[in-house]
């Protein structure tokens, strides 16, 4: 099993116009660090876009990514950015998928995870933001191989 997680600063855009750019480039800089410090080195994280970032947990079912999530966000929740005498304090939402299977090759499997995750990070946000929203994909035949699936993520990070 393979799961994602897709997640966002909450805000950002406000974190920006309020603060300024630079003030938003240390708030990612902070996400990212805050990242790194509760995954695997299995785990692969890259910044997908704007304030996205995606996650790839290889060999962990649908309970594992909802655990590693809230630890991440409770992580992010727990950091900050200092601004002189003032704190910005960071939250973000994100959404998990798990892959099962179903899906014909690779590059689909991969294009199913991601949307889903994207899909479940939709959610989160619309209950409020600052949360954890879990979205399981796929059904219980044969898919990829886990290490084809991983192999094929590492290319797309590398690229993106």
């Amino acid at each position: 099993k393979v799961s994602a997680l897709m997640l966002d600063l909450d805000h950002f855009k406000r974190i920006n116009d309020r603060h300024g750019h630079p003030v938003g480039d240390v708030a990612l800089a902070e996400l990212a660090h805050a990242l790194q410090g509760q995954l695997r080195e299995v785990d692969l994280i890259a910044r997908w876009g704007g304030e996205e970032f995606l996650v790839l947990l290889p060999d962990t079912d649908a309970d594992g990514a909802e655990r590693v999530a809230e630890r991440l966000r409770k992580a992010i929740a727990a950091t900050s950015v200092s601004m002189g005498r003032r704190q910005l304090h960071l939250t973000s939402s994100i959404g998990a998928a798990t892959l099962h299977g179903g899906h014909h090759t690779t590059e689909e499997a991969l294009g199913h995870l991601i949307g889903e995750a994207d899909q479940a990070l939709y959610v989160a946000k619309h209950r409020g933001r600052n949360r954890v929203a879990c979205y399981e994909c796929g059904s219980d035949s044969a898919t990829a191989p886990p290490i084809a699936l991983e192999t094929e993520c590492r290319h797309l990070l590398k690229t993106r």
